[in-house]
C-alpha cells in the first residue's frame, strides 16, 4: 500500500495511524523484513522524520518490489561490489551531510536484498567532486584483505587540464601536508606530512585541453588534484587547486585492477566518463 504524507511526524507514528490494529511487534517486523520504503528506498529506522509530500510504501508480505537502483552497479559477488559514484555526493560520512552518501545508498540496498544478512563496507573513497568506480566489501574481513593489499593494486584516473605538462609523462613524488582543509606540497618530510606518489601520462588534446591518465602509488587526500596543480596543470573545474572556472571537476576514476580477496584471480573493471566530461 502506498501513502503520501500530509503532515510532519515520525515514520512509526505515521504507520500507527494507518495500521491502527497492528501491534508494535508487527510494525517492527515490517522494518526487519524490509517491507517499508520511503521515497523509493527501503528503510529500517522507525524514528525517521517525515515531511509533507514524502511517499511511504508498505510492501505486502512475500511481494517482490522492482527496485530502481540509485547508483550504477558494475560488478557484484559474495565478497564485494563495484559501483559508479556520481560527482557531488560523498563516498561516506553519514552524519556530516543531509544528502545520502554513496555508502548509505549501497548499504541500504544490500541490507534490503539480503534481509539484513549482509552490509556494505567502505574500502576506499573518492573526493566529493570526483566521479567514477568505487569498490565496497561485504564484510570486515574482505575490507582488511583489500586495504592491506591496496598499494599493490592499479587505480587509474582520467583528468583534464587547460595546460600541457612539462613532460608527456612522469612521476610526481612529494610530501603533502594539510592546512586549513587544503593540501599543500612539501618537498621534504616534515611533521604531519604524508608521502604521495603520482604517475601521469599525457594522452591527447581535447579542444586545446590536455587529457591525462593518472595512476596512483599512494592514495592521499586530494592527491591527484594537488599534484597536477604542482606541475602547472590544475584540473578544469577545480577552483580549490588553482583552476579559475566553475562547473564539473574533470577527474574520473576509470579503472581498478585487483586480485580477488577470496579467489586470488586478477580482476579489472573500467568505466568511461559520460560524454559531458569531455565537453567544454
Amino acid at each position: 500500500m502506498k501513502y503520501i504524507v500530509k503532515n510532519k511526524s515520525s515514520l512509526i507514528e505515521f504507520l500507527k495511524i494507518h495500521y491502527a490494529g497492528a501491534s508494535n511487534t508487527t510494525l517492527k517486523n515490517f522494518f526487519k523484513s524490509g517491507r517499508i520504503y520511503l521515497n523509493g528506498n527501503v528503510v529500517t529506522n522507525p524514528t525517521l522524520d517525515l515531511k509533507p509530500g514524502d511517499e511511504v510504501l508498505v510492501q505486502k508480505e512475500g511481494e517482490k518490489k522492482q527496485i530502481n537502483l540509485p547508483f550504477e552497479l558494475v560488478y557484484e559477488d559474495d565478497a564485494m561490489l563495484v559501483v559508479v559514484k556520481q560527482p557531488g555526493i560523498l563516498t561516506s560520512g553519514e552524519g556530516i551531510t543531509k544528502k545520502p552518501t554513496l555508502h548509505w545508498l549501497v548499504n541500504t540496498w544490500i541490507q534490503q536484498k539480503t534481509r539484513g544478512k549482509q552490509a556494505a563496507f567502505v574500502v576506499h573513497r573518492l573526493d566529493k567532486e570526483v566521479g567514477g568506480l568505487v569498490l565496497f566489501a561485504k564484510s570486515q574481513n574482505i575490507v582488511d584483505t583489500l586495504q592491506n593489499n591496496w598499494k599493490k593494486y592499479t587505480k587509474k584516473y582520467l583528468a583534464i587540464s587547460r595546460f600541457a605538462p612539462p613532460e608527456t609523462e612522469g612521476t610526481i613524488d612529494t610530501w603533502l601536508k594539510e592546512r586549513n582543509l587544503k593540501m599543500f606540497v612539501e618537498m621534504k618530510e616534515s611533521p604531519g606530512a604524508v608521502h604521495a606518489i603520482t604517475h601521469y601520462k599525457w594522452l591527447r588534446f581535447e579542444k586545446k585541453n590536455s587529457v591525462f591518465e593518472v595512476t596512483l602509488d599512494t592514495g592521499k587526500k586530494n592527491q591527484i588534484r594537488v599534484h597536477l596543480a604542482h606541475i602547472g596543470c590544475p584540473i578544469i573545474g577545480d577552483e580549490k587547486y588553482g583552476d579559475d572556472s566553475k562547473g564539473m571537476v574533470r577527474l574520473f576514476s576509470w579503472s581498478i585492477e585487483i586480485l580477488h580477496p577470496v579467489s586470488g584471480k586478477k580482476m579489472q573493471w573500467t568505466k568511461q566518463p559520460e560524454p559531458k566530461f569531455f565537453k567544454f
